[in-house]
């Protein structure tokens, strides 16, 4: 089984356009020829008659965007384009406060009516469905610091199709405020899927499903998205959210050959997004609804940690990305011990094989954070050095901060702190790491900066002998010298704590 997971982090700041942008968006589909749609944007220019626009480019695995984006071009009197794909740029010189039109075409760029791991982050659209992220979607002027206000205007839609998206259902036409360039962390599907809703404190939440041939049953899935959702509302005492929705791709089912022998495997991948998160899981026929139960904790986890804890830097830059990834990952697999998911015997077995043992024994364990986040996306063993090292040192820390309140405090009370902070749009690790260092050698009673150069910059691993554990979890050593952690349920209390 292979599983990839991705999270679309905050742009990188930019100062510049801050006045209204609408966009008009028609499915077209010429009679000999593939279906694509026809984008139209609308907006007032700069006082100084030079706006600047951003191309799509790339967003996580999926590079050279720019190859979606076709017939570029202004239709204002007295504008001329001029673009720099080296930069993923282009300018727009106009008459000063003009108001400025901009067309173009996205199209399929790879063939294929299904989409895969490789395809996943492209836009796919048929003749009776389309689905895209606002990363292949959106060609944008580059945001000042300020709330911009956008419409989306869905035009020439088919009588029998829906619209389905990170900002509404239903809606033909979208207004919402948006800051930066988050814009294009989002999701859209137009045509033939069906949609279901639940609440969670009378909030509702949305699941989108393409495909027939999942082997379960829609509202499985909705309960699972459903107490999924309440878990992690509760754990980050997080209810008013006004909107969420969850969309779910098929992949294609591809054989894959492994010792000789042919087989078909089962894939995963998800993206966290504004008000929403992306699946996209093979329908293989031994597939069952328990097996998505990580996917959709962990991409839901990114509604906080990324999304509103945000790293900064842009979403191509991971380098707080034993962050954004591993420490998501730590609470993911809390999360799922809080909410049944999980039993604590799997738990514990989960943190061992696949943290412990994979990190202790990885000749890549000791990489320094610069290198293993530089080579995230080209090499999934460095990528899973980010996930492992975060988890590991997120369990490191928990124990540490239990430790020295007394068990009064943990991980998770930090967190809290975290995102009371972070949640102001213009902070992030990045650019206000140093509170980030403050509150934690707060928690621990003791300094956390020689802690993040050791285990986090230079990448050393964690001395087993090191970590401050409770009387109910026991430490070995594998061959490797990996701790193997197992529990003693003979101390009182001891389920009531792992959970804490």
């Amino acid at each position: 089984m292979r599983c990839l997971l991705f999270i679309g982090l905050c742009l990188i700041p930019f100062t510049g356009h801050s006045s209204a942008i609408r966009y008009e968006i028609t499915p077209l589909f010429p009679e000999n020829d593939a279906a694509y749609l026809q984008v139209r944007v609308f907006l007032n220019g700069e006082t100084d008659g030079t706006t600047e626009f951003t191309i799509p480019d790339r967003f996580g695995p999926a590079d050279q965007l720019f190859q979606c984006i076709r017939n570029l071009r202004c239709t204002s009197a007295s504008c001329t384009l001029v673009v720099n794909r080296a930069l993923s740029r282009f300018v727009v010189h106009h008459p000063a406060n003009a108001e400025i039109e901009l067309q173009y075409e996205v199209i399929q760029d790879v063939t294929g009516e299904t989409l895969t791991t490789e395809t996943a982050f492209r836009p796919l659209i048929r003749p009776d469905f389309f689905y895209i992220l606002g990363s292949a979607l959106f060609v944008t002027p580059t945001f000042g610091e300020g709330i911009c206000p956008v419409t989306l205007e869905w035009r020439g839609l088919p009588p029998d199709w829906q619209i389905h998206n990170s900002f509404g259902t239903g809606q033909l036409v979208q207004h919402f405020q948006f800051s930066k360039s988050r814009l294009i962390e989002s999701v859209f599907l137009g045509g033939h899927f069906r949609v279901l809703e639940t609440r969670v404190r009378n909030s509702p939440v949305y699941l989108a499903i393409q495909g027939d041939d999942w082997p379960f049953s829609d509202i499985q899935l909705l309960e699972m998205l459903q107490k999924t959702v309440t878990t992690q509302r509760a754990f980050w005492q997080d209810w008013d959210i006004p909107y969420f929705t969850v969309t779910l791709m098929p992949l294609d089912l591809r054989p894959v050959m492994s010792a000789g022998s042919q087989y078909r495997s089962t894939e995963y991948l998800g993206t966290g997004l504004r008000n929403s998160f992306a699946a996209f899981v093979t329908p293989s026929p031994d597939l069952d609804v328990t097996n998505l139960r990580h996917l959709f904790n962990h991409e839901m986890m990114h509604n906080w940690i990324g999304n509103k804890i945000r790293s900064g830097g842009g979403p191509n830059d991971m380098r707080y990305g034993w962050f954004s990834e591993g420490f998501t990952e730590y609470f993911t697999y809390k999360n799922l011990l809080n909410g049944g998911f999980i039993t604590p015997d799997e738990y514990v077995e989960t943190m061992n094989r696949e943290f412990f043992e994979r990190l202790y024994s990885s000749s890549l364990g000791e990489e320094p954070n610069s290198l293993i986040s530089a080579g995230f996306f080209d090499s999934r063993e460095k990528s899973d050095i980010v996930y492992k090292r975060g988890f590991v040192f997120a369990f490191y820390l928990d124990n540490a901060i239990k430790q020295s309140s007394g068990g009064q405090q943990g991980l998770h009370q930090f967190m809290l702190d975290l995102l009371d902070y972070y949640a102001i749009r213009t902070r992030d690790l990045l650019s206000n790491f140093d509170f980030f260092e403050v509150k934690l050698s707060e928690y621990l009673r003791e300094e956390s900066a020689p802690l993040l150069q050791q285990y986090i910059q230079e990448g050393r691993r964690i001395a087993p002998d090191t970590y401050a554990l409770p009387d109910f979890l026991k430490m070995e050593t594998d061959q490797n010298g990996a701790p193997v952690i197992y529990l003693d349920k003979t101390v009182s209390g001891w389920e009531e704590r792992l959970r804490k």
